[in-house]
């Protein structure tokens, strides 16, 4: 987007598609810091289960009439 009318009588037009233009941007620039942020935690969390010595429990995932159990650390959230 970087089209801008020239006319005097388009200000308000050229004033709102540069505040779209800016918020889009922003938008673009948060969206690919969520992207690294979780590729970040999806890191270190692995680390943090590589290094954990894990105490596992058993837990219910499911409540419906066929219940489904795993077993879960109760520290790092290590599925077993």
């Amino acid at each position: 987007m970087s089209y801008i009318h020239s006319n005097d009588s388009d200000a308000p037009f050229n004033k709102q598609f540069l505040i779209v233009d800016f918020t889009q941007k922003e938008i673009d620039n948060l969206s690919d810091r969520l992207r690294k942020l979780k590729s970040k935690l999806r890191i270190e969390t692995k680390k943090l289960q590589s290094m954990c010595d894990h105490t596992y429990v058993r837990e219910c995932l499911d409540d419906s009439c066929y219940r489904e159990y795993a077993y879960i650390c109760s520290k790092c959230k290590h599925f077993k």
